[in-house]
């Protein structure tokens, strides 16, 4: 028999009798011999997040270092977490930004139960839980990110849920998530084979410049974010999203060469989910007038992760003189 699928359970509260804590208790009650689950409780312990006690390859804070263990021992990763004030509660992002500098997450199937007593709650919170996990490069397990709704009085004095339609809910997630990391074709998901976040945003620029090259409205509609806006290396107009796709779709404007010597761009991502990439074309193409134009420029892209990809949010060229 394979070895039990290790599932770590972490909750975002640190309230006595929280609904989300009995959530992950709860799962451990109704795990089977596929898995062994474990609820992580050091959160309390762990120290505010400050990078200087964070450096590369040196020695971190204890209780910062059993989490980062706990992380690298697990198959995969079960969050459970409140909304507080509209956002994530302030110990529970103080854990993931200390999972930042260890990798520890890099590749790690994650999921998530939005447990709050009202169906539409927790919105905000989870949409930051999202941003984070994507910027750490986790295996976002989406069939088993569940909203479930636990009514304040379903958490008994045990400390866990007796609600049979509850618990099954909760159970469907344990038995996805454990499917998910036992699964052998998630070898596509390993750390090696995952871009970080560097790298996916670089990909994106890339990708930017080859719908360019191809008029590929299809792909520039996808890479270009809905408030989109450029201002042209040509004359230092400015354009918004559905004239400059119009534009180059339709043939207005044709590209015939682009070069983005990626070898030279700066590239750095802020928080998550902003990136600007500083980089150099040397590209030719036809405006709407039909005159060939041949520049040499610099270029700075700003980009936003939407959850799921990075999208060009502005975009700004400026010849280089004398080239």
């Amino acid at each position: 028999m394979a070895d039990p699928i290790e599932i770590l359970l972490i909750s975002g509260s640190l309230r006595d009798m929280s609904g989300n804590t009995a959530v992950l208790r709860t799962a451990i009650a109704l795990g089977d011999e596929r898995s062994r689950l474990s609820l992580y409780e050091g959160m309390a312990g762990l120290p505010q997040f400050n990078p200087d006690d964070d450096p590369d390859g040196g020695p971190v804070p204890a209780p910062v270092a059993e989490l980062r263990m706990a992380l690298d021992e697990a198959d995969g990763v079960l969050l459970c977490t409140p909304e507080y004030a509209g956002a994530l509660p302030g110990s529970f992002k103080n854990l993931l930004d200390w999972t930042i500098g260890g990798a520890s997450t890099y590749g790690k199937p994650v999921a998530w139960i939005n447990a709050s007593s009202r169906p539409e709650a927790g919105v905000n919170a989870h949409h930051s839980l999202r941003l984070v996990l994507d910027y750490a490069s986790c295996d976002i397990v989406e069939d088993a990110c569940r909203r479930i709704v636990v009514p304040r009085d379903a958490v008994g004095s045990d400390g866990l849920i007796a609600d049979p339609g509850i618990r099954e809910q909760i159970a469907a997630v344990v038995r996805v998530m454990v499917d998910h990391c036992a699964d052998p074709a998630r070898d596509a998901f390993s750390p090696s084979a995952r871009p970080t976040p560097q790298q996916a945003l670089e990909r994106a620029d890339a990708e930017f410049f080859a719908a360019l090259l191809a008029a590929d409205r299809t792909a520039l509609d996808a890479l270009l974010h809905e408030e989109f806006t450029i201002v042209d290396v040509a004359a230092g107009a400015v354009h918004p999203r559905a004239d400059f796709l119009e534009a180059v779709a339709g043939g207005a404007v044709a590209f015939r060469s682009i070069e983005s010597h990626p070898g030279e761009a700066i590239v750095r991502v802020y928080g998550g989910d902003t990136g600007i990439v500083v980089g150099h074309t040397s590209m030719s193409f036809a405006g709407p007038d039909g005159a060939a134009v041949v520049v040499e420029s610099r270029y700075t892209h700003v980009f936003r992760h939407d959850g799921r990809r990075w999208r060009l949010v502005a975009a700004q060229g400026t010849p280089i003189a004398g080239l």
